[in-house]
């Protein structure tokens, strides 16, 4: 081989090696610099007095170390093995183990490393007894200079690769420079590869094929080579295509997981600028490769990124043949081939079925062989089987290896004496083609890695609660990854709750310590369910396939809801309920300041006015007319929704001294007067309510001297559906909203809303005197049969309610308002998937043809993101229209509904309304024009949906904002405009016209209007959660599914300030009394409750609760607060929030890496369903926000955010202090001398 790189670097001097490293940074390695490096290293180490097939190890962590290491063994006929280096040499894991066995394997061989691991490598001596390490170091070892290199034989070993053992040591596959060069010309003469090739490769050089096929086969060639460091791209996956399109890559490869990874970033970050047409070729191989996965790969990027159809290569290979020995080649007219048989012929001749047969088994094509190769399928006894039969599959040829070093009993185990090699795959062969089906040995690769179960299986059953010789490591495919996973069996001495959530964690920590694979799923089984053999063995096979057929569904939802992971949803459902609530009157009588009363037609103001004056009490009334005026000292005249007109009563008022003590607003207190049956109408509505409402209250502001508090009750009637007999103006519904809000933004201003009945006169003012005696700070009040109530929460136990079929249609027609916002982007998407949905898409945001569209994504913008989003939408099954249209314009979405009703020739199936706008306004800075601008979507575009939908009779789905209920600073235009929303849904119920949906939401993580959120820990304090899309999706598909039809969604009931809210009793907290006996001996009975009285004479019954112990602080004192950690089970599980602002940070990436809406500091990393591949996301994201070098280790080591933020932190000192040097000067880092990459 030493004359493949001679040769590379006399024809290609000006071609090499490109190195990025893990923080962006480039290198640039010529062939000819590699020559160089590469004779300097061999003379270094031979001056050590290493001889021709002496063994060398390699634990350099840098590509170009490696790469240089590597051929200065190569060319001094040493054997390197590289073996990847561990995240700490302190702690014995699965890393330290595989390299002492190794090294006692060589023989003591020396190894080289890098001099910063001078002192830390040497640990590894205390795995080796009375041994001594022999240490090289890279940066010496390129000081000597250049010897030319000794002439090899082909059938020399040429370099060592690792591959598990299943007597848990590694196993030394030997490759000779027969094997490599052969096997790299036959892959070049298939595949076609050119000396103009520009190679990406990613994957680490202790897997064969990225330094057999994309560093050996490539130097052959003499082709230009891109290098990049693992960590740089599982950091940020997207980052791999960058590089793609920076340096006009033309071939590059990865594992089936990688291309999934790709997948899942594109969908939270699908606004790139890539021009992919320069890749021939993506390879895919190293494990299973799944249609799905690389399926959305090409479709995503060929549609958005000018990627060719025909750019997916799978292949198949092992270490034991140095690498790839199939290739399948793609057509324009089959760019992949799957198989797909009937599972029930998997035992004799395949028999063919159409792909989404409910019985149907697909595996991947994966080509003919490379010249030089054969292949074959066998039966258990060696004898060939013929094509379409699944068997054993057998290679020989020159790339397959002579051996396993010092190993006969494996090598008898797998190489027949006629030179043909057991793989251990089950495939069988169509055409000439390979297709592999599985494996026949107990091994399991996960994202590529090859795992032993019996390895993982002895870790587990070191744990003492896990019965011995009951426990299976098994791979199964998990579809929502389109991959493998490994899936844990395992019994217990016990099972309760309380010990198998700790066990289940303890088992997952171990697992990850050892081998740094997190099982996906653990599964306890009594031992009678785990099947065994005659003499003992257990039958994982069997366990696989009836993991395969659901049959441990059921446990694996238990074992969702006892740890609370990801794959449940919180106890946040709650609706809106009226309960009775006696006033509680503490002010003996009405205030002695002036009450103005905005009179209603109905004469109930005047009556109210009459009583208060006969207490001689100062009372001035407002009267409904079209100019301002004052009629009398007690009497004015205004025009509703006039704001000049509110000023100048102010200013007059103000001038006159006379100050406000309540303020009552009876504008809406007026018969029914049915639905409201013209835009015209409603937005007249909004003139005596809302509008109204508003420039009071701004008026009011200019004068009041904020000393003094005022009361304000906003009083209406058919405003709130109370009992179900309510009928419902719901045009009446946006000022809750705005009453909600004022309280928030100004506190001298006590804002409520009482809805009355028409009763007789008298009554209501006994309500309305009641009420203004009354210290309440409930905001919206109603009476009903001479009951007071209030608006409050109530928890929803959807478990407790009748299912039903989701609501919609195969093939249905759906219109979709705000259809490429987040949050429509994601709903149309699940239509179109499930339902092969016709979608007519509606917004304000007009699109340029679609011949245009190319040109329009050259620019990042609002304008190419819904570009992006409209074609990933049409990729999809079913169809999609998008009309730029105004929902508020009646003629124009019924114009756009019609002409799709033609096209499609069907009727409208519903309507899901998601289009609103939000914006940031107090409400003393609001005005009428803004305020409309936000009612418009929401109040004038919901009506015309509902007119639109009352002739077509399909569903309606609304989202709201749980700002409706709480109201929120800032926040009132656009609660006011929710309002309107599950007010008109309530009608809508009530009138049994159609299913409606009403669901109110807090934020959606990084979605829609919550893009960009910044403040999640604020909204948490408040008791809102930050939902993960998943968790929206999922809550909103369970909700319909229990056919709730309006719901609050996203609570934190354990928060006071929602507990206050809540149905459960008549205050936010409940008295109960604890006590223990001071003997054993029952001598008295005490009863279970003891009979109390409140301040305000209430009777209350406080439980008595006898209990075994107390908690006790150190002074003798009852500890209270313990005791109520004890009784809300939160001991060992509470979450704490982050307490900084870098927890914070921590946690905040966490969430979007893990997609969870909220992380305490003490959650466990990788209880909470992190791994490597997560790790390494993690890790990139703290080096940006950090400027601190991680490794996989210290999450390992420090898995909690608050244990590894204080790792960052002590980094962050350490790093500081060490980059001044004792003069104060700045002392000059390494990377000062690599150029920096335009990344």
């Amino acid at each position: 081989m030493a004359e493949i790189l001679q040769k590379a670097a006399k024809n290609h001097s000006n071609k090499g090696i490109i190195y990025i490293q893990s923080n962006g940074l480039k290198i640039f390695q010529s062939y000819q610099q590699l020559w160089e490096d590469a004779q300097q290293i061999q003379a270094g180490l031979q001056k050590q007095g290493l001889q021709a097939q002496d063994k060398v190890i390699l634990q350099l962590s840098e590509n170009y170390d490696i790469i240089s290491a590597f051929w200065g063994c190569l060319l001094g006929g040493f054997i390197p093995v590289i073996i990847s280096v561990p995240p700490s040499y302190k702690d014995f894991n699965n890393e330290i183990h595989k390299i002492c066995q190794v090294w006692q394997l060589l023989d003591d061989p020396i190894i080289i490393t890098n001099q910063s691991r001078q002192q830390e490598i040497k640990y590894l001596e205390q795995c080796l007894p009375n041994k001594t390490l022999r240490l090289s170091f890279i940066e010496e070892l390129k000081t000597h200079s250049p010897h030319q290199p000794p002439i090899g034989q082909p059938d020399d070993i040429a370099f060592f690769n690792l591959t598990s053992g299943s007597t848990g040591i590694p196993k030394c596959i030997s490759l000779t420079h027969k094997n490599v060069i052969s096997r790299a010309r036959g892959t070049n003469i298939i595949c076609e590869h050119q000396n103009d090739d520009i190679i990406l490769n990613w994957l680490p050089f202790d897997h064969i094929g990225s330094i057999s096929d994309w560093n050996i086969r490539c130097v052959e060639l003499g082709c230009q080579m891109v290098y990049v460091q693992t960590e740089y791209i599982l950091g940020r996956p997207l980052n791999w295509l960058d590089l793609i399109d920076q340096y006009r890559i033309t071939h590059s490869w990865a594992p089936n997981f990688a291309y999934n990874l790709i997948n899942e970033a594109l969908k939270k970050e699908p606004d790139q600028n890539w021009n992919l047409d320069c890749v021939k070729f993506f390879l895919a191989a190293g494990e299973a490769v799944s249609g799905q996965a690389v399926g959305e790969f090409i479709n995503t990027l060929h549609l958005q990124y000018n990627l060719k159809k025909t750019a997916m290569r799978p292949a198949f290979g092992m270490a034991e043949m140095g690498s790839g020995i199939t290739y399948y080649q793609p057509t324009e007219q089959q760019p992949l081939l799957f198989h797909t048989v009937d599972k029930s012929s998997l035992n004799s001749s395949l028999k063919r079925v159409h792909p989404e047969h409910p019985n149907g088994a697909t595996f991947t094509d994966l080509g003919l062989p490379i010249p030089g190769i054969s292949i074959r399928i066998v039966n258990t006894d060696n004898y060939l089987l013929p094509e379409e039969t699944i068997g054993h599959l057998q290679v020989k040829g020159d790339a397959v290896s002579p051996g396993y070093y010092k190993n006969p009993e494996a090598n008898q185990d797998a190489f027949l004496k006629d030179g043909w090699f057991k793989t251990g795959d089950l495939a069988f062969i169509s055409n000439g083609h390979l297709v592999i089906t599985g494996r026949s040995k107990e091994t399991i690769i996960i994202n590529g890695v090859n795992y032993y179960s019996h390895e993982i299986e002895t870790v587990v059953e070191t744990i003492e609660e896990v019965q011995a010789s009951y426990t299976a490591a098994c791979a199964v495919y998990d579809p929502r990854n389109s991959t493998d996973q490994l899936a844990l069996f395992f019994s217990a001495e016990t099972f309760d709750h309380q010990h198998l959530a700790e066990l289940l964690k303890k088992i997952r920590r171990k697992v990850i310590n050892s081998f740094g694979v997190n099982p996906e799923y653990l599964i306890p089984l009594n031992k009678t369910e785990i099947p065994k053999t005659s003499i003992g063995k257990i039958q994982r096979s069997q366990l696989t396939k009836r993991f395969g057929n659901g049959e441990f569904n059921s446990i694996l939802k238990e074992i969702d809801l006892l740890l609370e992971n990801a794959q449940t949803l919180p106890d946040w459902f709650y609706q809106k309920v009226w309960k009775p609530r006696s006033p509680v009157n503490l002010k003996p009588e009405l205030s002695k300041y002036c009450s103005l009363i905005f009179l209603d037609s109905l004469g109930l103001g005047a009556s109210l006015a009459e009583k208060i004056q006969g207490q001689n009490l100062p009372c001035i009334t407002v009267l409904a007319a079209e100019e301002f005026s004052q009629i009398s000292q007690n009497c004015y005249t205004l025009r509703p929704g006039t704001a000049n007109h509110y000023q100048q009563l102010m200013a007059s008022l103000s001038e006159r001294k006379i100050i406000l003590g309540n303020i009552i607003h009876l504008g809406t207190y007026q018969d029914y007067q049915g639905e409201i049956s013209t835009i015209e109408q409603l937005e007249k509505a909004q003139e005596r309510g809302i509008y109204d409402l508003l420039f009071l209250v701004q008026a009011l502001a200019k004068i009041h001297d904020f000393n003094s508090k005022i009361q304000l009750l906003f009083v209406s009637s058919y405003s709130q559906f109370v009992i179900e007999t309510d009928e419902i103006a719901y045009e009446k519904s946006p000022v809750l909203g705005l009453i909600k809000t004022l309280a928030q933004e100004l506190a001298w201003l006590n804002t409520r809303h009482v809805d009355l009945p028409l009763d007789q006169t008298e009554i209501n003012v006994s309500y309305l005197l009641q009420e203004l005696s009354v210290l309440s700070k409930e905001r919206e009040i109603a009476y009903r049969n001479g009951k007071r109530l209030i608006a409050g929460l109530e928890k929803v136990n959807l478990l407790q309610h009748s299912q039903q079929e989701l609501p919609f249609k195969s093939g249905g027609i759906y219109l979709i308002t705000g259809g490429l916002g987040g949050i429509g982007r994601q709903i149309a998407q699940y239509l179109l998937k499930n339902y092969q949905a016709r979608l007519l898409l509606i917004g304000k945001t007009p699109l340029p043809e679609k011949h245009l569209w190319s040109e329009y994504l050259k620019v990042e913008d609002q304008l190419s993101l819904k570009i992006k989003n409209l074609q990933a939408l049409e990729n999809l099954r079913g169809e999609v229209i998008y009309q730029a249209v105004d929902v508020a314009n009646f003629t124009q979405v019924k114009q756009a509904v019609e002409q799709v009703k033609k096209q499609w020739q069907g009727e409208l199936n519903g309507v899901i309304h998601l289009a609103g706008i939000y914006k940031d306004c107090l409400l003393l800075d609001e005005n009428q024009e803004g305020l409309s601008t936000i009612l418009r979507p929401k109040v004038i575009g919901t009506w015309v949906l509902h007119q639109l939908l009352k002739e077509s009779q399909g569903i309606f789905i609304s989202f709201s904002s749980l700002a409706s209920f709480f109201g929120g600073a800032a926040l009132g235009s656009y609660a006011a405009a929710n309002s309107f929303l599950e007010s008109l849904n309530s009608y809508q119920k009530s009138k049994n016209l159609f299913p409606s949906y009403c669901y109110s939401w807090t934020t959606w993580q990084e979605t829609g209007i919550s893009q960009g959120y910044q403040m999640q820990y604020i909204t948490r304090s408040q008791g809102y959660y930050d939902m993960t899309v998943r968790q929206d999706l999922d809550s909103f598909l369970t909700s319909l599914y229990h056919n709730q039809r309006q719901l609050i969604i996203g609570l934190d009931g354990s928060n006071s300030k929602i507990n206050r809210f809540t149905s459960r009793s008549e205050g936010c907290q409940k008295l109960t009394a604890y006590y223990t006996r001071k003997s054993t001996v029952q001598s008295v009975n005490l009863p279970n409750h003891v009979s109390l009285k409140d301040r305000l004479g209430t009777s209350y019954q406080c439980p008595l609760v006898l209990r075994q112990s107390l908690p006790i602080k150190d002074n003798g004192d009852i500890d209270k607060r313990q005791l109520l950690k004890e009784l809300q089970g939160k001991e060992n599980n509470e979450l704490i929030a982050p307490r900084t602002e870098a927890e914070r940070q921590v946690a905040k990436i966490w969430q979007k890496v893990l997609n969870l809406s909220q992380i305490g500091i003490h959650d466990n990393f990788f209880e909470l369903g992190g791994h490597s591949l997560l790790a390494s996301q993690v890790i990139s994201r703290l080096r940006d926000v950090f400027s601190v070098e991680l490794s996989l280790h210290s999450l390992l080591e420090y898995p909690t955010v608050a244990s590894l933020t204080q790792t960052i932190e002590v980094l962050n000192v350490a790093n500081n202090s060490q980059s001044v040097s004792k003069s104060g000067k700045v002392m000059t880092t390494a990377s000062e001398n690599y150029e920096e990459g335009e990344l």
